[in-house]
């Protein structure tokens, strides 16, 4: 592009100081550059109907899993909406910008979609978990991912999603992360789910 400005800035320059004879030559070159400008104009166009078509697939596959979810464990799906709206709420006063704002709440949502690899014996067991079942309910995080990375353009989202149960003293699952090592998204997830959980009544 600077050097079709530097050839464009030398042509006008030589019909300044009276060279007629680069007159057509000037006409010539700038009709090009506005083809080459409404091409350029046009593929940018066509690629971004093309990613709005490609975000619109994710969409629909993501409300697809989702509706999963809401079949599968209809708690756990009515928890994830009202984590989404907490995280976002704290996104909002942190300054997020919009393109974070809406990687936090896609985080957040698929946030425990890895609990529909769960036994329902299990993830719907009225009483308190056995030390075995905990073990097994603990692997929801890491499915979460494995569900979420088979999808390129939920690359970060399934970053985020497995590590909303860590801790910032480092007890937490399942990679005994702790303070900063926690993705920022993840900690902002595991505030919006403790506070669902407490105002829920739910340990």
């Amino acid at each position: 592009v600077s050097q079709s400005r530097y050839v464009k800035k030398r042509i006008e320059l030589k019909v300044i100081e009276g060279d007629k004879s680069n007159e057509e030559d000037r006409i010539n070159y700038e009709s090009s550059d506005a083809t080459s400008t409404f091409a350029l104009y046009e593929l940018g166009k066509s690629l971004s109907n093309q990613i709005e078509e490609t975000l619109k697939v994710f969409e629909m596959a993501a409300r697809c899993i989702l509706k999963a979810l809401d079949c599968k464990d209809k708690y756990t799906y009515g928890h994830s909406v009202r984590v989404a709206h907490y995280g976002l709420i704290l996104g909002g006063h942190m300054g997020l910008s919009e393109e974070e704002a809406y990687e936090l709440e896609l985080s957040a949502l698929f946030h425990d979609v890895g609990k529909i690899g769960i036994s329902d014996s299990i993830l719907c067991k009225p009483g308190k978990l056995d030390a075995a079942e905990m073990e097994i309910m603990k692997s929801h995080p890491v499915l979460s991912y494995e569900i979420l990375k088979e999808f390129s353009y939920f690359e970060q989202v399934a970053k985020n999603a497995p590590h909303h149960h860590e801790r910032f003293d480092g007890l937490g699952y399942p990679h005994g992360l702790k303070g900063v090592e926690i993705p920022l998204f993840s900690r902002i997830i595991l505030i919006a789910d403790t506070y669902d959980a407490i105002t829920r009544g739910l340990s």
